[in-house]
């Protein structure tokens, strides 16, 4: 696992300015050829995102992803099902798992939509792995599990 702490560049020259992270894991994902997008849950609960591509002198960010909430500095799970498009899995405060999206021709980030009778551990991680450019998956329990995403009908 990486910390905030362990890597200060993904913070840059604005620190100051940014929601207090503390530790806790961050997820990495490329969406495409030289871009890098960054997820952690800070210390309010709220899931953030940074990202980075060429040109940029430091990380831009911290967004909130859909004002979603989990545990502090619990673990986000991060695919990009094809290019400049991404998916992200969490376990809400509530034990259900929940998945929100964006791509470009989103002005903010779509969800958070639970997964059908998934229920895991608060703070616990999920994993997510994209099997095609409509759908992610989460097994669990040695099921793959699917939800669609409300607003396109694609499978996530």
């Amino acid at each position: 696992m990486i910390t905030l702490e362990d890597h200060p560049s993904l913070i840059g020259e604005r620190r100051g300015k940014l929601p207090h992270f503390g530790s806790g894991s961050v997820s990495c994902v490329s969406r495409s050829a030289d871009h890098l997008d960054v997820f952690a849950v800070s210390q309010t609960e709220v899931v953030r995102t940074a990202a980075w591509q060429p040109g940029d002198q430091t990380w831009r960010g911290w967004w909130s992803v859909a004002n979603g909430k989990t545990l502090p500095g619990a673990p986000v799970s991060a695919v990009s099902r094809s290019t400049d498009k991404l998916d992200v899995f969490v376990v809400g405060l509530d034990g259900v798992i929940y998945t929100a999206a964006w791509q470009p021709a989103d002005t903010t980030w779509g969800g958070w939509w639970p997964l059908p009778s998934r229920k895991s551990v608060l703070g616990a991680p999920v994993s997510a792995i994209s099997r095609s450019a409509a759908t992610c998956s989460c097994p669990m329990r040695h099921q793959p599990c699917h939800a669609v995403n409300p607003g396109s009908q694609a499978a996530v």
